[in-house]
């Protein structure tokens, strides 16, 4: 009996087929329709039903393997595509070129020896039945609810929020990084937790990892802000780690027992985080859980002039390591999301965190302003998960 492959190099050569066939997709809609316009114009513009539309949108647009795996057009679906093209006028090549990739993929997903089991695991980050996603979110409320109880500790909404600006001539962009929790509180007295790390960026041409400044200089703990925070928070509720945690920010809660908890916010700036319009360019923003949190929200704003080539795909994997960076991340396992990023027009926040909503938006007119762009020229996306695991990262990813 053959043996079977390692799950890592199924893995590996799906993605290799998955990034052909990507590929060969976007020469051939791009050469018909240069502007997809999202998912519900881009559908129509190719006279494609809407769950066709949807998937296809996905597979042209979105970087992240298992979720391209699981939104992939099955063959009669591919067919469809095929005389769409051909009847907008794409090319002959393109269009045998895109079917010559579509049935490499095809062929090797509908493979009789490849294991059902590594292949759904290949495809993971989300649940198949609705049965399965209440049971998934039940059990991460009641671990959650325990969470509070072991650590002490309650958070109702922790916030990370990235401002990414317009690229010089040499296409660095710059990064602005908030941070903000929504009540905060002790529910008993405690060891000092850990709430906040200074951002770092990381960048292929850089020796090293570097770490932002204040937004604005001054205050006795970098980069809080604190008009925009509980009134004392800083001299009462926090405390900037020493030696090894020198660039740790410490949540002691003396005066957090209260029931309404604290709002701590927290604003930094990154030059030259990293790179856009260069090859094969990858951004990945995380948020970390570390605390028992109601709503892990994780949000990205993007100046309209930087053109992405991929819309920014969400993820939730368990990891180890540094908090709220941006770069790669390695040693990760990831675990289902039910969660989508969705596109926002305006940075108001949806009902359960709504009255974060006034400080929120005042700390982004302030990124866009340091930006020097108006927030208005920024592109915004954002993803809410309820009850986030403690351990886990909230990511977004896409190719700029």
């Amino acid at each position: 009996m053959a043996k079977q492959p390692h799950f890592t190099t199924i893995v590996n050569e799906l993605a290799v087929l998955v990034a052909e066939l990507q590929a060969s997709l976007r020469e051939a809609v791009y050469s018909v329709l240069p502007d997809l316009g999202g998912a519900r114009a881009c559908g129509r513009a190719l006279g494609l039903k809407r769950g066709l539309g949807w998937s296809l949108y996905t597979v042209l647009t979105v970087e992240d393997p298992p979720t391209i795996l699981r939104s992939m057009p099955r063959r009669a679906g591919w067919g469809i595509v095929f005389e769409s093209l051909e009847r907008l006028g794409c090319r002959p090549g393109l269009v045998a070129a895109l079917r010559r990739s579509v049935k490499r993929f095809l062929d090797r997903l509908e493979d009789a020896a490849l294991d059902r089991s590594m292949l759904r695991a290949a495809a993971a980050g989300g649940l198949d039945t609705t049965r399965e996603i209440n049971a998934m979110l039940k059990s991460r409320r009641s671990m959650r609810r325990s969470a509070e109880e072991v650590h002490g500790l309650r958070v109702q909404a922790k916030i990370g929020t990235f401002l990414i600006g317009p690229a010089d001539r040499k296409g660095f962009v710059d990064l602005v990084a908030l941070l903000e929790y929504e009540s905060l509180k002790r529910l008993r007295p405690g060891y000092p937790f850990p709430i906040h790390q200074r951002v770092q960026a990381w960048h292929p041409k850089a020796k090293d990892l570097k770490y932002s400044a204040p937004l604005k200089a001054g205050g006795s703990i970098p980069g809080l802000v604190g008009d925009l925070s509980t009134t004392g928070v800083a001299s009462h509720d926090l405390q900037v780690g020493s030696g090894d945690d020198e660039r740790t920010i410490f949540f002691l809660g003396e005066r957090a027992l209260a029931w309404e908890g604290v709002r701590i916010s927290f604003a930094e700036h990154l030059r030259k985080a990293g790179t856009a319009g260069h090859e094969d360019d990858r951004v990945n923003l995380d948020l970390a859980i570390y605390e028992p949190t109601a709503f892990g929200v994780l949000e990205t704003w993007i100046h309209e002039s930087n053109r992405r080539i991929t819309e920014p795909a969400a993820m939730l994997f368990m990891h180890y390591g540094s908090s709220f960076r941006l770069g790669e991340t390695r040693d990760r396992v990831r675990v289902p999301l039910e969660a989508e990023v969705k596109p926002i027009s305006a940075p108001t926040f949806p009902a359960g965190i709504r009255a974060s909503s006034p400080h929120h938006i005042e700390l982004l007119s302030r990124g866009a302003e340091t930006m020097k762009s108006p927030l208005e020229g920024f592109v915004g996306y954002r993803v809410v998960v309820p009850d986030p695991p403690i351990g886990s990262r909230i990511m977004l990813e896409w190719r700029m």
